[in-house]
């Protein structure tokens, strides 16, 4: 499964990615909402779509809801 993870916090998203791939999954990263929402749009242009998000609900900007 794919799994795009979303949180401003480095420490938080590598732990998230570690735990993630550990379990068998293929994670894409991204720090905010709006580099979230280029690997989304990104994703859905390849065979590699995004099947699942993980997103802090608190990011400045563009949050996770």
């Amino acid at each position: 499964m794919k799994i795009l993870v979303v949180d401003d916090d480095a420490g938080t998203r590598n732990a998230l990615q570690a735990w993630l791939t550990g379990a068998g999954h293929a994670v894409a990263l991204a720090r905010d909402g709006p580099e979230a929402l280029r690997r989304i749009v990104a994703s859905v242009q390849t065979t590699e779509s995004i099947e699942l998000m993980v997103a802090d609900f608190k990011m400045p900007g563009l949050n996770g809801l």
